[in-house]
């Protein structure tokens, strides 16, 4: 966003934001005098793509304890009103179509770890009424097979005087702190406009998490790692 790509060294020689936003200022510079910018391109359709650093080290920790629920990132949230169950579920699914982190699933072909991106996965909002039943809070948090899409558990529990427990969950594989505000927004636009479709409501969204790790496993980003290795040796 800032056309500046600082590297891990920068990030360690001014840990605060003052000295970080100095070092980006140089680096705009830098930037506006060379004419160029790290710019993420877009991958072309396969079957499976590779991780990132973050996912692998999940992956791996998900595989050592596969019963765990230490990388779960749930959320509460309590709703008044009449809540429209089907627009609710409907909102999920469209927020499923928007971003592809939420049709990814992870395995291991060969040697070598991977992400699958669905076109199409299943998804149901549990309830204490009619449809899918809802575990109470406590159960509702269990873990989750990295192997099945989505990676996302929705419940909603009936309080009395309109009001509800909307219980919501994701791996940390596919998403952070950052992403799931972005999440929540695009969530809340989308069921605002209830009936439209995401193209309708939200911008197009230029790149996905995807292309962000095959650039991160790229030959010109380990040469610039292995660069940078050599620089923190001099």
């Amino acid at each position: 966003a800032l056309q500046a790509d600082p590297s891990l060294a920068d990030i360690f020689k001014t840990p605060t934001i003052g000295g970080l936003a100095q070092r980006v200022k140089q680096l705009k510079g830098i930037v506006e005098e060379t004419g160029t910018a790290v710019r993420i391109p877009s991958v072309e359709k396969k079957e499976y793509y590779g991780l990132s650093s973050a996912q692998k080290r999940l992956f791996i920790l998900q595989q050592m304890d596969e019963t765990g629920t230490g990388y779960n990132m749930p959320r509460v949230l309590r709703l008044k009103g009449d809540v429209d169950v089907q627009r609710l579920e409907q909102t999920f699914k469209q927020l499923i179509r928007r971003h592809e982190s939420f049709r990814t699933s992870f395995e291991v072909i060969g040697e070598e770890q991977v992400q699958r991106i669905h076109e199409d996965v299943e998804f149901e909002i549990g309830r204490d009424g009619p449809g899918p039943p809802c575990p109470p809070l406590e159960r509702f948090i269990s873990p989750f097979d990295l192997s099945k899409a989505p990676l996302l558990r929705g419940g909603l529990v009936t309080l009395p005087g309109d009001e509800y427990i909307l219980m919501i969950d994701t791996h940390h594989i596919i998403s952070d702190a950052l992403s799931r505000e972005r999440f929540i927004a695009d969530f809340a636009a989308l069921y605002a406009r209830d009936g439209e479709g995401e193209e309708d409501v939200l911008p197009p969204l230029e790149i996905a998490y995807k292309d962000y790790a095959c650039r991160q496993n790229s030959e010109e980003e380990k040469k610039k790692e292995e660069e940078e290795k050599a620089r923190q040796k001099e």
